[in-house]
């Protein structure tokens, strides 16, 4: 008698267990889901920054300008710089200390400045189908592959010393006197 009661009872549980879990399906299937929701607020947010741009925009417009000073500084650059001759003056600092002073040949360049194409295209196959063309990153010009750090640099010297670097520094093309002394000092053997 007492295992039929128990029977009963884990049948009834189980049942209402069933019963439990179709009202829980049936009450997800009627709210929309967290990616649903995040959709919709994400819209509504881009259309209401979207408003809010053109408003901006047809109350103050953009003013149109006859002539770019900037331009004018870029130009003056790369025509200083186009000179093969040119001299500069580098001071190299850690934090506000001066370590080092160069007179540089040249400009100071990245390390992510590249002779060649830092990415190439390559024929491949995808899903059975060949002739695909694929964005590839392509081996420096000595062969190697690898990114550079974007606050790495380098430069030579008038004297031909090769320098890399990632310090601060302030590049002139007049040499300023500083009021206390670098901690380096290139020590040129000829």
């Amino acid at each position: 008698m007492e295992l039929k009661k128990l029977v009963v009872r884990v049948a009834s549980l189980t049942g209402l267990g069933v019963i439990l879990i179709v009202i829980g399906v049936l009450a997800m299937e009627s709210r929309p889901s967290p990616s649903t929701n995040a959709a919709t607020v994400l819209k509504n947010e881009t259309k209401s920054m979207s408003e809010q741009q053109q408003s901006l925009i047809a109350k103050q417009p953009v003013p149109k300008i006859e002539y770019s000073t900037a331009r004018d500084a870029l130009i003056e650059r790369t025509k200083k710089f186009a000179d093969p001759n040119k001299i500069g003056y580098l001071y190299m600092f850690a934090g506000n200390v001066p370590i080092g002073f160069y007179v540089v040949k040249g400009p100071v360049v990245s390390l992510n400045t590249y002779l060649t194409p830092d990415q190439q295209l390559v024929r491949g196959y995808s899903g059975g189908t060949s002739g695909v063309d694929y964005v590839v990153d392509a081996p420096d010009i000595d062969g190697t592959y690898g990114s550079k750090s974007d606050s790495e640099y380098f430069f030579i010297t008038v004297e031909g010393i090769y320098v890399q670097s990632n310090q601060k520094y302030a590049y002139f093309d007049q040499p300023m006197k500083l009021t206390v002394q670098p901690l380096l000092v290139a020590d040129v053997k000829k």
